[in-house]
This record gives structure tokens, C-alpha cells and sequence, in this order.
């Protein structure tokens, strides 16, 4: 039933599960209860912990799969490792948010406001974060495959290593993000704001760029281009290759 490990569950042994357990103690001792009708305290404490969904609440390890959390106010909320799968985000505050290692496979996150969160390692592959605030957030080594960014506004986000392949970014304002060693392969940046994006090294193989909005301070050096030849340095402002 609870799929978080050992580690996990002991450290939510604390604070709820301390009281409901003593109390559950004290009623065997006195012979208040039998012991087959004692409750779970550990599965109570750990129900009463993963449905506090308010600003700065911890919610890391919890279970919220396909729950409907439109328009939550989350704000640095701890969300570490959490499980979003196919979750309803719409709409959410999520400005400053921990959800380092959190899966949020196939959730939906439309218009949510994720500024300056942290979504290290956080797998989102199939998401759907469309029109989605990500300002500054950190995306390190993320697995983003076949997402829908279109028209989010990824200013100053941090995607080094991130997993991309065939994820939709048409429209997106990725100015100064940084995708250094990011794969893109296949990916929709037609029309994308990279004014100033960082590309060194990232995967650009068979990437829609079309129509994208390039500068002199878009680093493209050692990136593999769409026809899957590698752009030379300093390579800033196009993809300058090797000629035949």
C-alpha cells in the first residue's frame, strides 16, 4: 500500500504518529482496546500529513497520484520525492517549491506558477505545463521527454542534462535559459524566444527551429544541429559547421 521506503516512513513516525501511538499504547496497557483493534498510527499520521496542501506545507514522499489539486496555493512547499503521477495541477502555486526527484509523469500543470523551483532529477515526462511560469526553475538533469512546454516562459531556467526529446516548445520564452547538454532531439522550438540561451553541447538532432528568435548571445559551440553535424566554437548566434 505505502510505496516509500523504510527510511522514509520512519523519519513520519514523528510528531502525528508519536501522539496517535501513545495514545494507542496507553488504551492497551489499560485494556481500553484489544490489540487486534488498534489502529494503524503510522498509515494515520501519514494520511493526515500528505493532505495539508496550503503555502510551505511538507509534503515530501507523499502519495498524490491523479489528485486534483487546480489552483493549490503550494508555494515552497516541500514536495521532495513526492508522487504526482497523472495529478491536476492547473493553475497552481508552485513559486519556490521543492520537487527534486518528484514524478510528475503525464500531470497537468497549465498556467501554473512554478518561479524558482526546484525540480532537479523530477521526472515529467508527458506533462503537460503549457502557458506554465517557470522563471528561474531549476530543471537539472530532469526527464521532460515528449512534454508540452508551448508557450511557457522558461526566462532564466536551468535545464543543463535535462531529457527533452520531442517535447513541444513552440513559442516558449527560453531567453538566457540554459540547456547546455540537454537533449532536444526532435523537439518543437519553432517560434521560441533564445535570446541569450545557452546550447553548448545539447542535442539539437532533427529540432524544429523554424521561426525561432535568435541573437548573437545564443551559445550554440559543440551542439549537435538538426542535420546532425556539430557546430564549431565559438558558434554564437547560429550553428557555424565544419565545411564539407
Amino acid at each position: 500500500m505505502n510505496t516509500r521506503t523504510g527510511t522514509s516512513r520512519n523519519r513520519r513516525r514523528y510528531g502525528k504518529a508519536a501522539v496517535v501511538g501513545a495514545a494507542v499504547t496507553a488504551a492497551l496497557m489499560t485494556g481500553t482496546i484489544e490489540a487486534s483493534a488498534a489502529p494503524d498510527a503510522d498509515a494515520d499520521a501519514d494520511a493526515q500529513w500528505c493532505q495539508s496542501f496550503v503555502p510551505y506545507a511538507d509534503l515530501h514522499d507523499c502519495d498524490l497520484t491523479g489528485m486534483d489539486l487546480t489552483e493549490a496555493n503550494l508555494t515552497e512547499a516541500n514536495l521532495r520525492g513526492a508522487i504526482l503521477t497523472r495529478a491536476n495541477l492547473s493553475g497552481a502555486h508552485l513559486s519556490g517549491a521543492d520537487l527534486s526527484r518528484a514524478s510528475l509523469t503525464g500531470a497537468t500543470l497549465p498556467e501554473a506558477n512554478l518561479t524558482y523551483a526546484y525540480l532537479t532529477g523530477a521526472y515529467l515526462s508527458g506533462a503537460v505545463l503549457s502557458g506554465a511560469t517557470l522563471t528561474g526553475a531549476h530543471l537539472n538533469n530532469a526527464n521532460l521527454t515528449g512534454a508540452h512546454l508551448n508557450g511557457a516562459d522558461l526566462t532564466d531556467a536551468q535545464l543543463p542534462g535535462a531529457e527533452l526529446a520531442g517535447a513541444d516548445l513552440s513559442g516558449a520564452d527560453l531567453e538566457r535559459a540554459e540547456f547546455a547538454r540537454a537533449d532536444l532531439s526532435g523537439a518543437a522550438l519553432y517560434e521560441a524566444n533564445v535570446h541569450g540561451t545557452g546550447f553548448a553541447d545539447a542535442n539539437l538532432r532533427g529540432a524544429q527551429t523554424a521561426g525561432w528568435k535568435i541573437n548573437f548571445f545564443t551559445v550554440l559551440r559543440g551542439a549537435t544541429w538538426t542535420n546532425g553535424r556539430v557546430c564549431l566554437f565559438p558558434s554564437q548566434g547560429g550553428c557555424t559547421l565544419l565545411p564539407r
